[in-house]
């Protein structure tokens, strides 16, 4: 028997309702994340509401938020800045391990892993 992570049960609500980048009304990636949320929290997906909550908040304390679109300003040196990308990696693993794909691409565009 091949075990489905519960997330990918709601696939194509996921997909309707995720953002992946800043507009106008989320301005910021933490804004973003906390919009995707509020979408996993409406899907009554609580620990990816949650995922997407504590990565909101590793960006709002890193200072990183703005990363890569201004490169003389560098990576922020505090603590939080220090465990983002190591989050990253962990939150990347641990939903491919689960099979879900979609929060994986969603986070890489959130985060803008591949400059365009």
């Amino acid at each position: 028997e091949v075990a489905i992570a519960p997330e990918v049960v709601h696939l194509s609500r996921f997909a309707d309702s995720y953002k992946l980048r800043r507009d106008t009304k989320s301005r910021t990636r933490a804004a973003v994340c906390r919009h995707n949320s509020n979408v996993a929290k409406d899907l009554n997906c609580l620990a990816l509401a949650q995922m997407w909550n504590i990565l909101a908040s590793i960006l709002e304390g890193s200072g990183s938020d703005d990363l890569g679109e201004n490169p003389r300003k560098g990576f922020p040196q505090n603590a939080l800045s220090f465990a983002l990308l190591p989050t990253l990696k962990t939150l990347l693993l641990e939903r491919a391990d689960a099979g879900d794909v979609q929060t994986c691409v969603v986070i890489c565009e959130v985060m803008e892993v591949i400059r365009k």
